[in-house]
């Protein structure tokens, strides 16, 4: 039996002896009883009432340090599985970064070395030695570059956008790749399902971005909203507009409520029933430290339901970090492509 259940029997005992004292007293004894004697009595029943009564109270207050220890108990409980949680929470984002920068990295290295054998126009399984152009070559190539009129010039970003934009090669491959694996560290970092994409900014306007790679997850479900919008203004997606705007030397649009962030917009009027936190970055690299100047390509941006709570510092580290190894595989990419174009013509 617990606390609980004596104090309630303890208590109604109490209760039926005070009855008991009192019909005593009124009917039980004789009349002739002696006054003394009577006194006797009910000084001796209420002693023991109150003898009664105060174990009652003393059970009570047992009772109530033993409800207040347990609760005690399973909060200290409840906070060793949090952290317990947590802990593995993070050993698991540890392990899962670790092996996802290798493997990008590594992916990322025999991306840049396959485009230095485009440069000098050498196949991958060509087991001869790569030609490098001599210096008079270097210098005819950059002499006829410099003459180049504005016709050029567009003809040359017009091939070097469609070669960004196609959908077969190798640079597809190890953008479906890679897009994978960046969905991936955020799935774990956020516990949620999250999508990621790249936008690029146009070639011919500035003002207007295209988005050019989604993971896989999101490619399919997010397909009409591409196609409904294949261009669109830098200013309609506030985390770009707000990226493009700030004079920060380090950027960085995240959110975990878009739902209250001020005049929030995007392209895609429904964009709530895709997603309600977002991160997003400049794909760029500085080019004038002096003067904050910058040669940027696109945007990577990741988002969820969930948002970053508690990772917030993580998530931006990681996402900067795949944006500085985009922009090494897109420059060099655009420079073969440039040069290939140039030897063609």
């Amino acid at each position: 039996m617990n606390s609980h259940n004596w104090t309630t029997v303890i208590g109604v005992l109490a209760s039926v002896l005070t009855i008991i004292q009192v019909v005593l007293y009124l009917t039980a004894l004789p009349e002739e009883t002696p006054q003394p004697q009577l006194l006797q009595i009910i000084f001796y029943q209420s002693a023991v009432i109150l003898c009664i009564i105060g174990l009652c109270i003393l059970l009570t207050n047992a009772q109530i340090k033993n409800s207040k220890l347990q609760e005690q108990n399973k909060l200290i409980d409840k906070g060793k599985i949090n952290a317990e949680n947590t802990f593995s929470h993070k050993n698991s984002i540890i392990s899962l970064l670790a092996k996802t920068h290798h493997n990008t990295n590594h992916e990322i290295r025999q991306m840049l070395y396959s485009f230095c054998l485009l440069d000098m126009n050498i196949p991958e399984d060509n087991d001869s030695e790569p030609t490098i152009p001599d210096e008079k070559s270097q210098t005819d190539e950059l002499s006829s570059s410099e003459i180049e009129d504005d016709s050029t010039d567009e003809i040359l970003n017009e091939i070097i956008t469609q070669k960004f934009h196609h959908n077969t090669g190798k640079l597809q491959k190890f953008m479906t790749y890679f897009m994978a694996n960046v969905k991936n560290v955020f799935d774990t970092i956020t516990m949620d399902d999250c999508s990621v994409h790249i936008s690029l900014i146009d070639d011919n306007d500035d003002s207007f971005v295209t988005t050019s790679f989604r993971d896989p997850s999101s490619e399919t479900e997010r397909t009409n909203v591409d196609l409904k919008y294949p261009k669109y203004r830098i200013e309609s997606f506030t985390p770009y507009k707000y990226l493009m705007n700030n004079i920060m030397t380090d950027p960085i649009f995240i959110c975990n409520d878009c739902s209250k962030y001020d005049n929030y917009c995007d392209r895609n009027d429904n964009w709530k029933d895709f997603y309600n936190a977002c991160i997003s970055v400049p794909i760029r690299v500085r080019v004038d430290g002096k003067n904050n100047e910058h040669n940027q390509i696109g945007f990577l941006t990741v988002d969820n339901y969930k948002g970053f709570y508690g990772y917030e510092k993580i998530a931006c580290d990681q996402i900067k970090a795949f944006a500085d190894g985009l922009f090494m595989v897109f420059e060099t990419y655009l420079i073969s492509c440039a040069l290939t174009s140039q030897e063609t013509n």
